[in-house]
């Protein structure tokens, strides 16, 4: 004799039976546009586009516009509270915790231009660059964003960007218009904490 809760334990064994059996059937019925998705979100290389495209993610801060090599560890961080420390440098905006380690936060176009970044509370986020013991935190008002170059934009002569990062432009592009610099931002933090 079955009992109630037999009943029920069945009736629910029957009813996922037939929601996976829904879930195969849709799954088949739509597998060529799940084929067509996997793909689209897959990274490969356009054949269309030149061998010599570079890719990076690029960020404005101040006048400059920075780029950051893929290789480079870095990651956002959306709501990180930023904690003062006190007797420190006027660049230097506070510390701010990322997996455990206190990481610190500059005001970068501070150091560039002389001038204190004004972002309103809230409406930053702060880019983590490299990781552990080398890590170091930036403001920034909107996100990165990939932007490729062709090794002809490449540009030799770095005059024309500040004095302060010059020293440590590993390469910059013209596009656009715009100056993009990519700096080695472990040695350019390197040369203002020693």
């Amino acid at each position: 004799m079955m009992k109630e809760s037999d009943d029920l334990s069945v009736l629910s064994i029957a009813s996922e039976v037939d929601s996976k059996s829904a879930r195969i059937g849709w799954l088949e019925k739509h597998a060529e546009l799940i084929k067509k998705l996997e793909a689209e979100y897959q990274f490969t290389p356009d054949t269309n586009k030149s061998s010599t495209d570079e890719r990076y993610f690029g960020f404005t801060i101040g006048n400059l516009n920075m780029l950051l090599s893929a290789s480079l560890s870095s990651e956002i961080l959306e709501d990180s509270l930023i904690y003062p420390v006190p007797l420190s440098p006027n660049w230097l905006l506070g510390a701010c915790n990322h997996r455990g380690d206190i990481v610190p936060v500059i005001d970068f176009e501070q150091i560039i231009s002389g001038e204190k970044s004004v972002i309103e509370a809230g409406k930053y986020k702060t880019l983590v660059l490299d990781k552990d013991e080398n890590a170091i935190g930036i403001q920034l008002s909107k996100l990165p964003s990939p932007i490729n170059f062709k090794k002809k934009e490449r540009l030799k002569n770095f005059s024309k960007l500040p004095k302060i990062v010059q020293p440590f432009v590993t390469h910059a592009y013209k596009k656009g218009g715009k100056i993009w610099v990519c700096i080695d931002f472990p040695f350019f933090i390197e040369s203002f904490t020693n």
